[in-house]
């Protein structure tokens, strides 16, 4: 498997030197395109400059995350909020996310193809390894939580659906990645390490191993690559006929774990799960 790169060369580990080109960043080329409706990404640009760290951002604090001036930004949120996305505190003079992000999503979430028994199986193992299990769906170059289960004894309490992570940064982000076709792959992979070229230059022979032991043995694992305390294992689930990726992933506290037990424990169960999910969907064809 190529290893891409940027800089625009970069050495592999028989220390050939590989050249690729930059590519623009995705959101650039979509603004070129006369069919793209500027105002409206912007709008969602502010929804999205909310995070779990900046549950309150002032119109200047939203203008600095955004790249948009701050009368965009007034003219925006003001919006945004007489249409229940956002809501205003006059006592701190910030916004903050309301309900309408949640009333959009949930003929989304209503219609997920998977079984209630698929939940309780997640839970099961969950309880059993003191673990996080998610459901995943690849979202660009991010993977987003769609559903989660929690053991009673797992040290992470913020909810987690909508979670995202950067695919290249999660074991179940390149498991899902092995989901796609080679020359699809290839070219996903080429725009991530152009938009993200510091995290490529940490995490690509990772991600390309984790794809490759996917591939090879249909699990791959994850030692803090993203939360450092927090080891994983990721299968992929399924493709469908759309192109929507899905996997899953099992997430332990590092601490809780013995020598071994994410390879010979954690990724046979969490694969024994991702087996019975899809003879569950199997079943209800």
């Amino acid at each position: 498997m190529r290893l891409p790169g940027n800089p625009a060369s970069r050495s592999d580990r028989a220390g050939r030197t590989l050249h690729v080109d930059r590519a623009p960043p995705a959101r650039d080329a979509r603004r070129q395109d006369p069919s793209f409706a500027s105002t409206l990404a912007n709008g969602l640009a502010v929804l999205e400059a909310f995070d779990i760290d900046a549950p309150l951002l002032g119109n200047s604090e939203l203008a600095a995350r955004t790249g948009l001036t701050r009368p965009t930004v007034a003219r925006l949120s003001s919006s945004l909020a007489r249409l229940g996305y956002l809501r205003y505190l006059p006592g701190p003079a910030k916004y903050t996310l309301w309900t309408g992000p949640l009333r959009a999503a949930y003929p989304f979430l209503a219609h997920l193809p998977f079984p209630p028994a698929a939940r309780s199986a997640m839970q099961a193992l969950a309880d059993d390894l003191h673990a996080a299990v998610t459901l995943v769906v690849m979202d660009g170059d991010r993977g987003l939580v769609l559903d989660a289960s929690r053991g009673t004894e797992f040290d992470e309490h913020h909810p987690a659906l909508g979670l995202s992570a950067p695919l290249i940064r999660i074991a179940v982000g390149r498991a899902m990645l092995a989901l796609l076709p080679d020359g699809e792959r290839s070219a996903v992979l080429e725009a991530l390490a152009a938009r993200e070229p510091r995290d490529w230059s940490k995490y690509g022979q990772t991600v390309l191993d984790g794809i490759r032991d996917t591939l090879e043995r249909g699990v791959c694992v994850s030692r803090g690559d993203w939360r450092s305390h927090i080891h994983s294992a990721g299968v992929p689930l399924l493709r469908t006929p759309e192109g929507i990726c899905y996997g899953l992933s099992c997430g332990i506290a590092a601490f809780r774990l013995r020598p071994g037990q994410l390879e010979d424990e954690v990724a046979v169960r969490l694969s024994d799960l991702r087996n019975s999910i899809r003879a569950m969907l199997r079943d209800a064809e």
